[in-house]
């Protein structure tokens, strides 16, 4: 039977999760637009951003609400505390160097991906689709290499149970949206040694990406490189994007476990 005090929850701080996120995902919106997103009254909504505004996690520009810096500030805070983050972060840096490419650091929350690092090295592509990854900064595990990675790692029943929640978006036409389908590609991972998306997620985006763990295999995240398909078809560059991932992905496993016996 389900604990009563898990069913307990203050109303006005949900809504000013709903305001952050729909503050994020809009970019900055005005009043109005707010409003008509969270389905509440103008007078509702204003309260809330003044104060928002007060305590400084929004800030007004003309007639645009947007987060502000201090919300910048407090993630980066978190993200810095991060075992993972700071176990991985120079093994990034070196894989965007050494491929050229984009490469992410993802954790799993709530049954989807978020990005806690990311390096773009020199030949990675334009800014607008890393603009869109950032505003996406929670995205859905079944289309991703990353996440593939992560869900290639956790029981069926919970795999079952974020399919459930989210479902299989079809974000391109070669996005997977039959369950089999996905776990006979999560099989391969075991297979292949790493999970692939296929322009699953974006156009034209071909991604490789592993899961890590310490060493008593708790699932911590996963790191990827993306890259145009174009680049990922050349099959020695591939092979080199693999083996840089492979071993980027043992050193950061092997970096997490001197952090712990710290």
């Amino acid at each position: 039977m389900a604990n009563p005090e898990d069913r307990r929850e203050i109303k006005s701080v949900r809504r000013i999760e709903i305001f952050i996120e729909s503050l994020r995902e809009l970019n900055g919106a005005t009043l109005t637009e707010l409003s008509e997103e969270v389905d509440l009254t103008l007078g509702t909504v204003h309260t809330y951003l003044h104060t928002l505004e007060q305590i400084g996690f929004i800030k007004r520009e003309d007639d645009q609400f947007k987060l502000s810096p201090r919300i910048v500030a407090l993630g980066e805070q978190v993200r810095n505390q991060s075992p993972l983050y700071r176990a991985a972060q120079p093994q990034v840096d070196k894989l965007a160097q050494t491929t050229g490419e984009a490469v992410h650091l993802i954790v799993q929350d709530d049954g989807k991906g978020i990005s806690l690092y990311e390096r773009l090295g020199e030949d990675a592509i334009g800014t607008d689709y890393h603009r869109e990854l950032r505003q996406q900064s929670h995205n859905l595990l079944h289309c991703t290499a990353s996440g593939k990675a992560i869900l290639n790692e956790l029981p069926d029943d919970h795999v079952n149970e974020i399919l459930d929640s989210y479902g299989l978006q079809q974000q391109t036409p070669n996005t997977i949206i039959d369950r089999s389908t996905l776990f006979d590609d999560l099989q391969q991972i075991q297979n292949r040694g790493y999970a692939v998306s296929d322009e699953e997620e974006i156009l034209g985006i071909f991604a490789v990406g592993t899961a890590i763990k310490d060493e008593n295999r708790q699932l911590y995240g996963s790191v990827s490189i993306s890259a145009p398909k174009a680049h990922m078809e050349r099959s020695e560059f591939r092979q080199k994007v693999v083996d840089e991932l492979t071993r980027a992905s043992n050193a950061i496993e092997a970096n997490l476990y001197s952090i712990d016996i710290e």
